[in-house]
């Protein structure tokens, strides 16, 4: 079978993947890149191809070669972020309407010059 060759980019930087051939599956190929970036196997989120697309790794008794990837392929290897929020729980979003309505508060409006740095008149005022 014919070895394949493959580049990886990760946020740590490039390698290459080495000791593949075309009949290895799709399940050799995520172990290989989970041990190249340190990523777990059910967190890797493969990208291939210009623009980069998302490769489907579902099926991991398919070939490597059948799932689209060749040889001297680029592959873009990231993190997949949970959809969960990882393990904490949601905070409602109430406020404290004792605490909210005690407090008097004063409103004011300043004119400020309509000149290319409004904007950083309006904030120096603010902070002042």
């Amino acid at each position: 079978m014919a070895t394949l060759v493959l580049r990886v980019k990760t946020k740590s930087g490039q390698k290459v993947v080495n000791g593949l051939s075309s009949s290895n599956t799709v399940m050799d190929l995520k172990k290989k890149l989970s041990e190249l970036t340190g990523i777990d196997i059910n967190a890797l989120h493969v990208l291939s191809g210009f623009p980069p697309k998302v490769l489907d790794l579902k099926n991991i008794n398919t070939t490597i070669v059948d799932s689209g990837i060749v040889s001297g392929d680029t592959l873009i290897v990231e993190e997949k972020n949970n959809l969960s929020n990882g393990g904490m729980e949601p905070r409602p979003h109430v406020v404290d309407t004792e605490r909210f309505f005690e407090t008097p508060g004063t409103l004011m409006k300043k004119i400020v010059p309509a000149d290319n740095s409004c904007l950083f008149t309006s904030v120096g005022y603010v902070l002042n």
